[in-house]
């Protein structure tokens, strides 16, 4: 796992990212990680394919893909894990982070999986 100063992301993220952005024809693009809302159970995250930065985006590099994070998401991302699972029943990213769920009540502690 690499550690940014606002989030960690697993090699096995890193490698399937850079696979599905070969697989869709963007291998100098980038992954997006965002925030759409939130509720009793904390911010909901999100991931999507980007082709280039914005300008008031947070953005690094781990295992040769670039991630993005915007100026409003951002708050919400600091300190997020960033996995790859690949189990019998689910497989994706999922994106967990455990300073939201301090601060939350809801019953998934802010995890999610996405893709």
């Amino acid at each position: 796992m690499t550690t940014t100063s606002v989030i960690t992301v697993s090699d096995t993220a890193a490698e399937k990212a850079k696979a599905v952005l070969e697989q869709r024809g963007k291998p100098e693009g980038a992954l997006r990680l965002f925030v759409a809302g939130g509720g009793c159970s904390g911010p909901r995250y999100g991931m999507a394919l980007a082709d280039s930065a914005e300008a008031e985006d947070t953005i690094f590099t781990h295992g040769g893909v670039t991630f993005l994070i915007d100026a409003e998401s951002l708050p919400y991302v600091q300190g997020a894990e960033i996995d790859f699972v690949d189990e019998e029943v689910r497989s994706g990213f999922t994106i967990f982070n455990p300073l939201q769920q301090q601060g939350g009540g809801g019953g998934c502690g802010g995890g999610c999986s996405c893709g």
